[in-house]
């Protein structure tokens, strides 16, 4: 059975537009259960960004870089008519531009952490450079709870 034919023809339908990304919505969760998450992550300069921090009032959102002439993470997903994910399109390669320079920046800031949450959607030299961070700062004091939590999505 054929539910719609992709053929260039524009199909009725409704279209909504949230705040999302795995990382952003686990820093918007622990901010609203007033738990203080520094959130890291780069950003375009157009109007999806600026949509993105009108909706994050309420987060510290000052280690969200803003790259010049990049596209802000976005993503279309198609629903069929109950509700179940057909597919997705995905533009995340302003994630490419998290470097280990810009992580590097925020030694302080992840070192006194005692949770460090990671979208795994950024480069591999800035993944390692996060879990040399956290491996060279551990607390001896076993109180203090260290974890990284990956997800993962598609390889760089």
């Amino acid at each position: 059975m054929v539910l719609f034919q992709m053929d260039g023809r524009t199909l009725d339908g409704k279209v909504e537009s949230t705040a999302g990304g795995v990382g952003r919505n686990l820093a918007d969760c622990l901010s609203r259960l007033e738990l203080n998450p520094f959130f890291v992550s780069n950003v375009g300069s157009q109007e999806h960004a600026q949509a993105l921090f009108s909706k994050m009032g309420h987060m510290d959102t000052s280690g969200v870089k803003i790259v010049p002439d990049a596209r802000t993470a976005t993503c279309i997903v198609v629903l069929d008519h109950g509700g179940e994910c057909l597919f997705v399109i995905g533009d995340m390669d302003v994630h490419n531009s998290l470097s280990p320079e810009q992580v590097e920046a925020q030694r302080s800031i992840m070192s006194a952490a005692p949770l460090v949450v990671i979208d795994g959607n950024i480069p591999l030299k800035s993944l390692d450079r996060i879990f040399h961070l956290c491996a060279e700062n551990r607390v001896p004091d076993h109180k203090v709870c260290r974890i990284v939590v990956l997800w993962y999505t598609k390889g760089h």
